[in-house]
């Protein structure tokens, strides 16, 4: 029988956790007791700017979040996130093989001084503009169904710390006038071609105020806008 002790704790300190640095603390400490890999690392970016929030490590190790930043748009599990949506968790196996993960400039800049060539890896809903990653590294042993199961049992509670968390900063997302209608026209089941007549603007303006909005808001979606905007204040 598997303890539990593990679960437990991260629950604990998704629950406890007086702010989002002790949350972010607490959690990979806790994560990587759960499972075994060579570290967990919290990773915040705010998406408006593309530019580090925070990156925290279990044991310690230096996380260069920006040099990670500036490989997003060509990291095989991570592009795959931005264009579906899908939080996972995904490992990094289930999109690139060893052999062509070494090929890549995300392995050399960031995975390879880690000494690490494994990962799996669980986002969480975006909350204020910022989006959260969550990422187990390991070095040769890949990670089991198992381990991705439980992961996925225990992300519903981080997504809930995390959003309490952030709120609990006073960091709100600032969408513009415009781009504020059009996600409310959105919510009520509008079309682009819909919305721009209700606005008297172009498709492609209107397409263009969607773009801005969700990365202001940290989604890949017309839907997950309207969760995000739904949480969150959208008014300047």
């Amino acid at each position: 029988m598997r303890d539990l002790t593990p679960v437990l704790d991260v629950l604990a300190v998704a629950e406890t956790a007086p702010d989002a640095d002790a949350l972010r603390r607490g959690v990979v400490d806790a994560l990587a007791e759960l499972l075994p890999c060579d570290h967990v690392v919290w990773g915040e970016l705010d998406v408006v700017r593309m530019a580090p929030v925070a990156a925290v490590a279990s044991d310690g190790a230096e996380i260069d979040i920006a040099t990670f930043a500036r490989h997003v748009p060509t990291h095989p599990l991570i592009a795959h996130h931005l264009r579906t949506g899908d939080m996972g968790p995904l490992r990094l196996s289930d999109f690139v093989s060893g052999r062509r993960l070494r090929e890549l400039a995300v392995y050399a800049d960031f995975y390879a001084p880690l000494g690490v060539d494994r990962a799996l890896c669980v986002a969480l809903p975006p909350t204020a503009g910022r989006t959260i990653g969550i990422a187990f590294h390991r070095a040769g042993r890949d990670f089991a169904e198992d381990e991705r199961a439980l992961l996925a049992r225990v992300r519903p509670a981080l997504a809930v710390a995390a959003r309490r968390a952030t709120a609990a900063t006073g960091v709100h997302i600032v969408l513009t006038e415009r781009e504020a209608q059009v996600v409310g026209l959105i919510e009520r089941g509008a079309t682009n071609a819909e919305i721009g007549l209700a606005l008297h603007i172009s498709r492609r303006t209107v397409e263009k105020h969607l773009e801005h909005a969700y990365r202001k808001l940290g989604v890949a979606g017309r839907y997950a806008a309207i969760a995000s905007a739904r949480s969150s204040s959208t008014s300047p």
